[in-house]
């Protein structure tokens, strides 16, 4: 297997340049930018795959260098084998410095239709546009053997992005070798328990295929155990094959269990997914669980508890992992297909767990796990990028919730499905749970189910092996919830952890069938809620829903008659003042002087200034609109200056700005 080499890729705008989302912004522009969530412009992943993919095949055919190597390096249409060890890895490319306020990276373009030689009626169309100068660096990872190629591939690519042919998008790349960089991670000695964190570097697709359909694919809110397991599996098939090979059986069946990563805030990793059956009224009061007695009050609904859950002195804190979509084109031979995916967003923190019956497999798993990974769906295409740590524990986090707070006389419990769950029955087909085999896993005669809230959805998979679906299996929905009793003895403390290491039912390995026992008392407990809100940076207001704001706010202005008596000369004089000066700390000054000046000219014309000044004092001192704060004094200045040209417009009888 030939070395992995990072490449920094540099772009240099050379022209203005338009990175197209595919969306319009309703009162705003008809073609928008990509922007990540603070405003800043971005080229996604899948855009300069498929750049790099039409400058190789022109470099490899102008040179007569096989065209198959396209395909070995970017993948083909419908792929679904397995990792390739020439695939290319890459990333997003994104603004190498970035200006304090986003606003200043673009621009904003109108365009029309001529119909001999007049425009077209309907034909105005307006484009944000990504202002030249600017520069944009990402990474590609590639094989040793590959590298030349993908620098002169990267080399070739002149022009992207929407509207080329009218002179947008003329750019520069550049791909230079990065020297590796070796981070050491601690020695993970033999252990039954390994917790894991990824940190997401880019957008990660979860396909959840329940909620997607023919042009669009949903993502699940966690980073599925099933994808950790393949990823592990074909990082020990690469790296080590003799290891694998010998060890196969113990790593692929449920003796090791690999649990899915929940998104963890506030660096608490005791996540739960969250709990079903709870209630509340419409404004938010009597919020209690169904489960306690089997009563829904009247007028009452599902309380929104979010996808993940703490619970700390009785308030159930919630909250659901970040998500972002965009819309993409799949070009085929035969047709265009435009379709939505929605991902995972980067920043942020996964923590999950790998459950092992044998503990001398975990040294070679934190091995090769630790470090840069790519996971999920499209990890070939910019997305996928993680940050992953591993280290050795005595149980997963969330256990706290359980044994520690149980006690020996445990005559109800509350059994939460921690993932997906279905157990067999005794012909060895899913039946939801099967109350015998749960009652002799816990030691007991019976199992009484006296209430649930539970959620049932179909969970498939797909062996890229064989290139072939998994039957799908109906199984109850992680944060389904049991509330169970016992006629004779409770379970006691040792049965009830045997299971919460092992699991029930079915595809244990990947992760399904974990569940944890809670305490009467620490369910009882729950009577408030909280959500866990995440705290972006400040980010200055749209641009669409700004402009739409300053027209309207230009045209209420012309209605109200703010010029007042003034005439259209005495008016342009103002702004002739506001245009020279609009740039200078002293504008204001300036302008209160033009009306100190006509006041010494008598009453009559002080008053024909009175309501002049008062309007460029507000916009200028004291803003009478919220949005006005949030704009620096140039730009105030410029929003009187159009205000005065509307007002002249409109007297000439031109009608709109």
């Amino acid at each position: 297997m030939s070395r992995q080499v990072e490449l920094q890729v540099r772009l240099e705008l050379l022209s203005d340049t338009i990175f197209g989302s595919g969306h319009s912004i309703p009162g705003g522009e008809d073609i928008a930018v990509c922007q990540d969530e603070n405003g800043y412009p971005y080229l996604k992943g899948t855009t300069f795959k498929g750049l790099l993919r039409e400058s190789m095949h022109d470099l490899l055919e102008w040179s007569g260098g096989p065209t198959d190597t396209v395909e070995a390096l970017l993948g083909k249409e419908g792929w679904t084998g397995t990792a390739g060890g020439r695939r290319l890895h890459l990333t997003p490319l994104t603004l190498e410095e970035k200006p304090e306020e986003s606003e200043t990276c673009y621009d904003h373009r109108t365009f029309t239709s001529l119909e001999n030689d007049v425009v077209k009626t309907g034909t105005l169309r307006s484009a944000m546009c990504i202002c030249r100068g600017q520069k944009f660096i990402g990474k590609i990872f590639c094989e040793e053997q590959d590298v030349s190629l993908v620098r002169e591939s990267a080399l070739g690519i002149k022009w992207l992005g929407t509207m080329r042919s009218r002179g947008f998008g003329h750019v520069k790349v550049i791909a230079e070798p990065v020297k590796a960089q070796k981070t050491a991670f601690p020695a993970v000695g033999a252990t039954h328990c390994l917790h894991y964190t990824l940190y997401t570097e880019t957008p990660v697709s979860m396909t959840d295929y329940n909620r997607s359909g023919e042009n669009s694919w949903d993502t699940h809110g966690c980073i599925a155990g099933s994808a950790v397991r393949g990823m592990a599996a074909s990082l020990l098939a690469q790296r080590e094959p003799d290891w694998f090979a010998a060890n196969k059986i113990a790593l692929l069946t449920e003796k090791t269990r690999f649990l899915s990563a929940f998104p963890v805030q506030n660096d608490n990793p005791a996540v739960l997914p969250s709990l079903k059956g709870f209630y509340e009224q419409k404004d938010g009061s009597d919020f209690r669980s169904v489960l306690e007695d089997g009563e829904i009050s009247e007028g009452s609904k599902r309380a929104d508890v979010g996808s993940f859950c703490t619970i700390e002195n009785g308030v159930l804190h919630y909250w659901n992992a970040r998500t972002g979509g965009s819309q993409r084109i799949q070009r085929g031979a035969d047709k265009t297909n435009i379709f939505q995916t929605r991902s995972i967003d980067a920043g942020q923190r996964f923590d999950g767990y790998i459950l092992l019956d044998d503990a001398s497999i975990a040294p070679k798993l934190a091995e090769v796990l630790c470090g840069t990974v790519w996971i999920g769906a499209d990890r070939y295409d910019g997305m996928g990028k993680c940050r992953m740590s591993i280290e050795a524990c005595d149980a997963p986090a969330y256990r706290r919730y359980g044994s520690m707070q149980r006690h020996d006389n445990n005559k109800v419990l509350y059994m939460l499905a921690l993932s997906p769950l279905s157990m067999t029955n005794e012909y060895g087909e899913p039946c939801g749970i099967n109350w015998d085999v749960l009652a002799e896993n816990l030691g007991v005669a019976s199992v009484k189910s006296e209430f649930s809230s539970t959620s049932v959805s179909e969970y498939g998979g797909f062996n890229r092996q064989w290139g072939c679906h998994t039957p799908a299996v109906r199984m109850y929905d992680a944060g389904s919830l049991f509330k169970i009793s016992f006629d004779g003895e409770s379970p006691d403390e040792a049965h009830l952890s045997a299971i919460e290491q092992s699991g029930l039912g079915l595809r244990r390995a990947e992760g399904f069938g974990q569940v944890l026992f809670l305490s009467e008392s620490l369910f009882g407990s729950i009577k408030a809620k909280q959500p866990v809100e995440y705290t972006a940076a400040p980010r200055r207001q749209n641009m669409a829903e700004l402009r739409r704001k300053r027209l309207t706010w230009i045209m209420e202005q012309c209605e109200k008659k703010f010029a007042g008596d003034i005439s259209d000369s005495q008016l342009g004089s103002i702004q002739a003042i506001c245009e020279e000066h609009k740039h200078k700390a002293d504008i204001l000054q300036k302008l209160n002087g033009f009306f100190a000046h006509n006041a010494e000219k008598g009453e009559q014309t002080s008053s024909k200034f009175a309501k002049m000044k008062q309007l460029v004092n507000t916009v200028l001192s004291h803003p009478s609109e919220p949005w006005m704060e949030n704009i620096n004094t140039t730009e105030r200045v410029q929003l009187l200056c159009d205000l005065f040209d509307h007002s002249r417009k409109e007297d000439a009888g031109h009608g709109n700005v």
